[in-house]
């Protein structure tokens, strides 16, 4: 139990270190009869700070989520060098404008009444961007869209109008491939 809230950050008032902390919580005397916490702690040992990464990678193994980092972070540098967009940036494309995002996968929805449609929600660290799957696309890269967390899609941004007059853009997407974060992440609510 310790553990796990060390491994969390939660223990961070007590040990802003979370190695150190996660050392201290795997010493701490439970055994019957004593009062817990209070037993003997072994020193730790001299060990690195954590990576944002493993920071990261901690929050999502603890708590299933980070309020520190979002996971996109720790890979956006790279993105951004090979021209993939963030979500904020796709209300300012044009329609029918090919483009390339990236995100974790919060949703995939196929509703009855969409004939086949898959529609998914990525989530990066700027917002959620909205994709489109035909049913042709959903059965050539279903391997990669069933199962992957977090994916690259390359798209071409449709814009329908809400009942406000204001463009929703969606990305209608014609190839997916699984971004590989190497680090949890939370679950995706698929096909609620």
């Amino acid at each position: 139990r310790m553990e796990k809230l060390a491994v969390a950050g939660a223990l961070g008032s007590l040990e802003a270190d979370r190695r150190k902390a996660l050392w201290a919580a795997g010493t701490v005397d439970e055994r019957p009869g004593t009062i817990p916490g209070t037993g003997p702690a072994a020193p730790p040992p001299t060990l690195p700070g954590m990576s944002a990464a493993e920071l990261a990678r901690a929050d999502y193994t603890g708590l299933g989520l980070s309020v520190e980092t979002h996971p996109m972070e720790l890979v956006r540098a790279g993105l951004d060098a090979d021209g993939v967009l963030p979500a904020r940036r796709l209300p300012h494309m044009k329609d029918g404008k090919r483009v390339e995002i990236a995100g974790i996968v919060t949703h995939r929805q196929r509703p009855s009444t969409a004939k086949g449609v898959t529609f998914l929600s990525l989530e990066d660290e700027t917002g959620i961007a909205n994709v489109v799957c035909s049913q042709g696309l959903w059965k050539r890269w279903q391997s990669v869209a069933t199962v992957a967390k977090a994916l690259r899609i390359k798209g071409t941004i449709e814009k329908a109008v809400d009942a406000h007059r204001s463009a929703m853009p969606m990305v209608v997407a014609y190839k997916l491939v699984e971004l590989d974060l190497n680090s949890p992440s939370a679950p995706s609510r698929d096909f609620r």
